[in-house]
């Protein structure tokens, strides 16, 4: 006869693993319910842990259905039984992920999970995949603000207290006609003065169907948003932006009080409302966390991370050797040196693609150098202006006619996409080039928000940062105004939010944390007198524990 502890066992498997996508045939569930019946009695954080491990091995099983079967059961738990605790794999150790590689998942609204799309994929596109772009978006940015504290918990500091916010659909609005449902000279409820409409909060899309005409869509029809009165977050709004509006709706027009930037949601809560997807891509288990956490703090070990490297500038060569010389003498070696474009500072002429090849050549044969030969990988990201691809994200690896020696003399090089994924041990990070400061301040709609007596520079970069991870892709920008191929649009996404973002800029180097995202931007390795940045992963564990040190730093070749 079942006890009720194991009733108890046996609804939070199958409760779990329904959640997840799968269900559990009878004779599985009781192959697990044995093995964790010894967990059970420890503690329940310690049974969820466990029952995520198991969904996460399962989930990286070539499965034909979504019924695991007693047989599947047990090869799951064999692989994580067989796990040793010091071991670790070089390769799932650091990987680079494509952006063309970059997994990509529906948001299926009656499941309220994200499920594999396995559609085959085109640079061409087709009109639903650009409508996809959207949706998809929309569908994620909304399922991670109903999971925040004021939808959950309620607001308080207002006029309405212990009540939750509740979001309303712009179809509902326009249900309710012109009127807005009271008449202009009725006082509200609670004897504020004159009621100006209902009172409402929407998440919407910002667009511009005629200069100055602001409208808020969502995916079933759109208002018009009158801006006149309201209060902007700090962050900047362009067009296609999503973005949470309080207002009154009366005649026909949604009065913005407040436009705001939907808040992120913090990495682990992610993973904890998604146990076993993989968002980021590439070779990663849970089982493995530990092993890969402890390799991970072995060493003080470093990514250098240097952009805009113009080999066609005389003292470009000089001071890269300079720096591998010196790094080439350490022990031990950085982890990878990160390489970002643009690698020309005349990116024109009839002579463009020789003049690139030779210098691709002269960069190979200084690492083929004694002295400058290095155990690390050499990471090599195009620039938005270099050869080789079209203006359209993301952009494919530097062509292989431009880089073939490079490629034959340097077997440590690996030639990525703009934007690429880095996954470090338990860490994820993000390497994007491209001008994105410049084109938010020409595109922005509304003026941000800014504290007064605040550094200009500062507070646009904390603006641009929490634009970008707020709206939770690389390109918070007009498809007009940044092309991106439809079909590939998810590889720009940010969600969960990444480790670290590297968000290489032309601007003045900086570091901000935002949301427990360590951001970075190097600057211009041949315009800031040939500076670059060195990351220490250690050391961003380590300031978790309160450790000074800092995980960034800033350095220049003499």
């Amino acid at each position: 006869m079942a006890t009720p502890m194991s009733k108890e066992l046996s609804a939070t498997i199958r409760a779990r693993f329904k959640t997840s996508g799968f269900v559990l045939q009878r004779a599985a569930r009781r192959v697990l319910e044995q093995a964790l019946a010894n967990i059970q009695s420890l503690s329940e954080e310690s049974l969820h842990k466990t029952i995520d491990l198991v969904l996460n091995e399962t989930a990286s099983l070539e499965l034909a259905s979504n019924a695991i079967s007693e047989a599947e059961m047990k090869t799951v738990l064999e692989k994580l039984s067989s796990q040793t605790e010091t071991s670790v794999d070089s390769e799932m150790m650091f990987q680079v992920i494509d952006a063309f590689d970059a997994p990509r998942f529906q948001y299926h609204v009656d499941q309220k999970q994200f499920i594999p799309d396995e559609r085959a994929r085109s640079i061409a596109g087709t009109a639903e995949s650009k409508s996809d772009v959207f949706r998809e978006r929309f569908y994620m940015i909304k399922q991670r603000l109903l999971r925040h504290e004021a939808f959950i918990e309620g607001i308080t500091g207002t006029t309405r207290e212990n009540t939750h916010i509740q979001l309303t659909p712009v179809e509902a609005l326009l249900g309710l006609g012109s009127g807005g449902g009271h008449d202009s000279d009725d006082e509200d409820e609670d004897g504020m003065g004159t009621f100006q409409g209902v009172e409402v909060y929407v998440l919407g899309m910002l667009s511009q169907v005629q200069e100055g005409k602001l409208m808020l869509e969502d995916l079933n029809g759109s208002v018009k948003l009158d801006v006149s009165e309201s209060e902007f977050d700090f962050a900047l709004l362009t067009e296609t932006g999503i973005v949470l509006v309080h207002g009154f709706y009366k005649n026909s027009v949604l009065h913005a009080q407040e436009i705001l930037s939907p808040p992120p949601e913090p990495k682990d809560k992610t993973e904890r409302s998604f146990p076993g997807v993989n968002f980021f891509g590439g070779h990663f288990r849970s089982g493995d966390k530990d092993r890969l956490l402890h390799a991970e703090q072995a060493d003080d070990n470093m990514f250098v991370i240097l952009s805009d490297v113009w080999l066609d500038k005389p003292e470009t060569m000089p001071k890269l050797q300079a720096m591998f010389e010196g790094y080439a003498a350490a022990d031990p070696h950085p982890i990878a040196f990160i390489l970002i474009g643009n690698f020309s500072s005349t990116p024109y002429g009839s002579d463009r693609l020789k003049r690139c090849q030779h210098h691709f050549e002269q960069l190979s044969d200084l690492l083929s150098r004694p002295e400058c030969q290095v155990s690390s990988h050499i990471v090599l990201v195009p620039g938005p202006l270099d050869p080789g691809a079209p203006p359209v994200l993301p952009r494919r690896e530097l062509p292989k006619a431009l880089t073939k020696r490079f490629r034959a003399r340097v077997p440590n090089a690996i030639f990525a996409s703009n934007p690429c994924r880095i996954r470090y041990g338990t860490q994820e990070l993000v390497v994007f080039r491209e001008d994105l400061a410049a084109k938010l301040r020409r595109n922005c709609l509304v003026p941000p928000k800014q504290d007064e007596g605040g550094d200009e520079v500062d507070a646009f970069n904390e603006n641009l940062l929490k634009t970008v991870l707020d709206q939770a892709t690389l390109v918070p920008l007009p498809l007009h105004v940044r092309p991106v191929y439809w079909d590939y649009s998810q590889s720009l996404q940010l969600y969960p939010l990444p480790t670290v973002l590297v968000l290489a800029d032309r601007t003045a180097s900086y570091t901000m944390n935002y949301e427990a995202c360590k951001c970075i931007n190097p600057g211009s390795f041949c315009v800031s007198d040939y500076s670059f940045v060195a990351y220490y992963p250690a050391r961003l564990r380590a300031s978790d524990l309160g450790d000074e040190e800092q995980a960034v730093e800033f350095c220049t070749v003499p």
